[in-house]
C-alpha cells in the first residue's frame, strides 16, 4: 500500500459529510444518493479478482 488515509462521516436524511480525521478542514458534502452509489461501487472493487492494474471508475455528481 502506497499510502492510507483515514475518513469519518456523518449522515443526515439527506446528505453525507465525509472528513479527515487527522484535517478537520479537509472534508467533503455529498448527496445521500451520491454516497450510496460510491459504496455500492466500492464493494464492487473490493470484490474483483487482485491485480496490478485493477481499477473501477465512477462519475459522481
Amino acid at each position: 500500500m502506497i499510502g492510507a488515509v483515514t475518513l469519518g462521516g456523518q449522515l443526515t436524511l439527506s446528505k453525507v459529510k465525509i472528513y479527515s480525521l487527522y484535517d478537520e478542514n479537509y472534508f467533503e458534502l455529498v448527496g445521500m444518493n451520491a454516497f450510496e452509489k460510491a459504496l455500492m461501487f466500492w464493494r464492487e472493487f473490493i470484490q474483483m479478482e487482485p491485480g496490478i492494474n485493477a481499477e473501477k471508475r465512477i462519475e459522481i455528481e
